[in-house]
């Protein structure tokens, strides 16, 4: 239970103190008569790691998608334009790699960016499934649907919340945490 406590309490606190952080500069520009965008928008009601990165620190998710993602992704399909397709997802895990390694130097946050990286591409191939059997309406339709997206959200979420266990400490640590979850799961604790 101590784990489940630890695993989503993180995410939250880090939204809002980042969100709440935003918020009083969003303000402090408007006073001044600058208008700055929302960096937040219910990020943690996405329904995958794309939408989530669409939602969470918007200004950081549109960063990578601008100055990491797409020019990495247009050199590699112009290069090779026989792999088009399949050039999103090494370029989805090097954008997050090195938008993880840009909050610091620790190999956590290599691996915090790994993570997102690989759950990006995770999504991207599931959506890519079911264009190919439903469709484009079908996929919008599928979307839509309530009982896929309340899994799809607590699913995504756990996920994000997963991924920030690497956010705050060093490998170390997360391992020792995983571990003790691990252990405590196995024989009956509590953790």
């Amino acid at each position: 239970m101590r784990f489940l406590v630890v695993l989503y309490s993180y995410p939250v606190f880090l939204y809002f103190n980042f969100s709440g952080y935003c918020d009083v500069v969003i303000a402090a520009a408007a006073l001044l008569g600058v208008r700055m965008p929302e960096n937040f928008d219910r990020p943690y009601l996405s329904r995958n790691v794309i939408d989530y990165w669409t939602r969470f620190h918007r200004s950081l998710g549109f960063w990578i998608r601008d100055y990491l993602f797409t020019p990495m992704y247009k050199a590699a399909a112009s290069r090779w334009p026989w792999g088009a397709m399949w050039w999103v997802f090494p370029c989805y895990i090097v954008a997050f790699v090195l938008a993880g390694m840009w909050h610091g130097n620790g190999s956590h946050w290599a691996v915090f960016g790994l993570i997102h990286g690989c759950g990006v591409g995770i999504a991207k191939l599931w959506e890519m499934y079911l264009v190919k059997r439903l469709g484009r309406k079908g996929v919008k339709q599928y979307l839509a649907s309530w009982p896929i997206r309340v899994p799809a959200i607590a699913l995504t979420l756990t996920f994000i919340s997963f991924a920030m266990l690497f956010f705050p400490v060093e490998l170390g640590t997360t391992r020792d945490i995983l571990r003790n979850f691990g252990h405590a799961m196995l024989h009956g604790g509590a953790a």
